[in-house]
């Protein structure tokens, strides 16, 4: 099955003239995951300059495109720039932005999607979670669950590890979580998904 049939029910459909180009210039292989809470996707280069894409295949079709061009975008650097430039360097930050542009230009995302990329497209992130903004618009379902952001200063919660935290002060973009059993303190993103826990 070629790339373009593996992945065209999963984008938006008003993506489609723009994308089935950039798909079908991409000479490696792309491969549907099953869902992954460590990421949403991959690139990966094999022996003899090959490559392969990965996507999770539960990812809303806005998550699955921005998703898509962010691994496109790693493809392109190493083709057509450098196998050895930065990860997510300058490179790659130029490459994914002019993937995106068409898109946002042709408003093929939702409204809330198109905001939170353009507001970052001088300053492209590594991930989502580093743009909460953009995180919480491509995964609306976030807005009604308990997330670490909603609780107050010293609430005491659960993840979903089952890791257990007294929540500290905010940082830059993490907030400061004292872990209960240890007394250690890690840094935590503010949209993570939490169970309160009564005063113990």
């Amino acid at each position: 099955m070629h790339n373009w049939q593996i992945i065209e029910s999963y984008v938006p459909e008003g993506s489609h003239d723009i994308l089935k180009n950039i798909v079908d210039r991409y000479s490696g292989n792309i491969r549907l995951s099953r869902s992954r809470k460590s990421k949403w996707g991959d690139f990966r280069w094999i022996k003899n300059g090959m490559t392969s894409i990965t996507i999770n295949n539960d990812l809303n079709k806005d998550a699955f495109l921005v998703t898509l061009l962010h691994e496109i975008a790693h493809a392109q650097v190493y083709k057509w720039d450098s196998p050895e430039a930065k990860a997510h360097g300058k490179e790659w930050k130029i490459r994914f932005n002019n993937l995106l542009l068409p898109f946002i230009n042709a408003n093929v995302f939702k409204e809330e999607v198109s905001q939170a990329l353009g507001k970052q497209l001088n300053s492209l992130k590594a991930t989502c979670g580093a743009n909460p903004d953009l995180l919480k618009a491509l995964r609306p379902e976030i807005k009604s669950n308990l997330t670490l952001e909603k609780l107050t200063f010293g609430s005491q919660f659960e993840t979903n590890q089952g890791k257990r935290y007294r929540l500290g002060r905010k940082r830059r973009t993490r907030y400061e979580c004292i872990e209960l059993n240890s007394g250690l303190i890690f840094a935590v993103h503010p949209l993570t998904e939490v169970k309160l826990l009564h005063n113990l």
